[in-house]
């Protein structure tokens, strides 16, 4: 049996599991790296960005990465009656209806809202709608995305929660993981996602491209049919759809309210320091951008970000564009 750790933030204790699937969990963002972790038999509780350098070996005889591996390695019986033990507590959390959801698990989902607006805006453009504005109320067509987007979830978050639990849970907060929904009850003249200020939809859109296959191409057509006046960035075009293409960020003559980024992480680590000097008040980083590296150093910068598809965001599918 695979070592088992125990997992708390602050002071509620998220259950155990093996200690790769805490790996996992980290890497995709569902674990936080200030979260704590202990071993069976263990007495100091250490962070869990210390995990992966304690499972791969000792960097000197008294380091305490071999203490916590010597520990993982004899933990034995203890570690089978600690994982059996918590299966039992997380198949006891996972039976629960919404409203009987213990703290830790509600906790561990709400933490993960940035991770699920992302996973829900990639199953999100696989839907044939038009117009998300028509759908998010339509609970059933709800059910089967949040549905959709539980089998997307790393397996080892499957251990803390039941599809039904995951899916009521998506469901009572769907205004959160489905950006649009914010607005969807404004009048037929308000525009999704934005302040009410008519000035506010100004939109730059950095990685815009002429092709029109592209989401960087798409993105500019759907803010302009939702009425935004965008503002293209791509250093080699000249013009995008009609409209004059800027270099850089730094080049764009307003403050946009919005600046939607179409950028490999590598390229957008570096172009955050110049979105923070021009300012903006929502940063939109479409699937595939972001990083955990981009991610920090947004935070670094005070930068607000949403982890979302700013075309679903926006109030259309991509696929009908």
């Amino acid at each position: 049996m695979k070592a088992a750790i125990t997992i708390k933030r602050g002071a509620i204790e998220l259950g155990a599991l093996p200690a790769d699937e805490a790996l996992e969990l980290l890497e995709h963002g569902f674990l936080l790296p200030n979260d704590l972790w202990l071993v069976a038999g263990g007495e100091d509780w250490l962070p869990l960005s210390q995990l992966q350098s304690a499972l791969a070996g000792p960097t000197s005889s008294a380091s305490v990465t071999s203490r916590v591996r010597e520990k993982l390695a004899a933990a034995g019986n203890s570690v089978a009656r600690t994982a059996s033990q918590a299966s039992a507590r997380l198949k006891s959390l996972a039976g629960r209806s919404q409203d009987q959801l213990t703290g830790a698990a509600t906790q561990m989902l709400d933490s993960f809202t940035p991770q699920l607006k992302k996973l829900v805006s990639h199953e999100l453009l696989k839907q044939p709608v038009r117009s998300v504005q028509k759908t998010v109320h339509n609970d059933e067509f709800m059910r089967k995305l949040f549905g959709a987007t539980y089998d997307c979830l790393p397996k080892p978050v499957c251990r803390f929660v039941t599809e039904d639990t995951f899916i009521q849970f998506c469901l009572t907060r769907r205004r959160q993981l489905v950006p649009e929904v914010a607005m969807a009850e404004a009048p037929a003249s308000a525009v999704l996602v934005q302040s009410s200020a008519t000035s506010s939809k100004t939109v730059a859109i950095i990685g815009a491209s002429n092709d029109r296959a592209k989401f960087g191409n798409k993105a500019v057509r759907a803010f302009l049919q939702q009425g935004y006046e965008v503002f293209p960035v791509n250093p080699k075009e000249e013009a995008i759809e009609g409209l004059r293409a800027f270099k850089r960020i730094a080049e764009v003559p307003v403050r946009p309210h919005q600046i939607s980024v179409y950028l490999p992480p590598a390229v957008l680590l570096k172009v955050l320091p110049e979105i923070a000097e021009r300012g903006c008040d929502e940063l939109w980083l479409n699937p595939g951008t972001e990083s955990h590296e981009v991610l920090a150093e947004a935070e670094r910068l005070e930068l607000n970000v949403i982890q979302a598809c700013s075309i679903v965001g926006v109030g259309l599918s991509p696929e009908a564009l």
